[in-house]
């Protein structure tokens, strides 16, 4: 009776860490196109920088890399790569702290310390996902690069004491081009986005 007693418990854990698993891999399991909003945005000269947030995202570091990589070339049109020499976009997960609503030097809402409640960007590190960026040379050859981030999965647990300390990049992958229309079209066809150079996506 007792050996049939401990098998139903072990049981009962297993299928609650499964479902537990399965619940927090959600968006890894049933993945979905990111859902992107804009909290910050900075032009100087033929530089262009914005900060997304991503609402759906996934744990998975591969997921996290395709997700992101489809998001930038969807949204970016081939006037847009061409006008700048300098295009970035960084990438955050949406949490019960940093929302779409937060603003640097606001306060948080819910609260988020006793001692100093006002919205901080380094209080953020863990919830960054990663990076892409696009540079034009002189000559017309540039690079294109994705860093992803890593943070255990999502879980802390998972993630050591030293990756807790800083923000762990745990992909580098650069690409260098030379002709920025070309590598436009191989990206799309790469990532299946039906797209045409005459495209206009986005504005300056």
């Amino acid at each position: 009776m007792r050996k049939k007693t401990v098998k139903m418990t072990l049981a009962g854990i297993i299928l609650s860490i499964g479902l537990l698993s399965i619940y927090h891999f959600k968006r890894d399991i049933f993945v979905e196109p990111l859902e992107c909003y804009l909290l910050e945005a900075n032009i100087e000269s033929k530089s262009k920088y914005k900060l997304l947030l991503v609402s759906n995202a996934p744990y998975l570091k591969t997921n996290i890399k395709k997700g992101l990589e489809r998001s930038f070339w969807k949204e970016i049109s081939l006037d847009t790569l061409c006008f700048y020499d300098d295009f970035l976009v960084v990438y955050y997960r949406e949490t019960k702290y940093l929302t779409r609503h937060f603003k640097e030097g606001n306060q948080y809402v819910p609260l988020y310390s006793h001692w100093d409640n006002t919205m901080d960007w380094r209080n953020h590190n863990e919830d960054r996902l990663g990076a892409i960026r696009l540079c034009r040379r002189k000559d017309g050859t540039g690079f294109y690069s994705i860093i992803i981030n890593d943070i255990g999965y999502g879980v802390h647990m998972f993630v050591d004491l030293i990756k807790r300390n800083r923000t762990y990049q745990d992909f580098d992958d650069i690409k260098d081009f030379n002709d920025i229309k070309d590598f436009y079209i191989k990206k799309c066809k790469e990532l299946g986005l039906e797209k045409t150079d005459i495209e206009n996506d986005e504005e300056y």
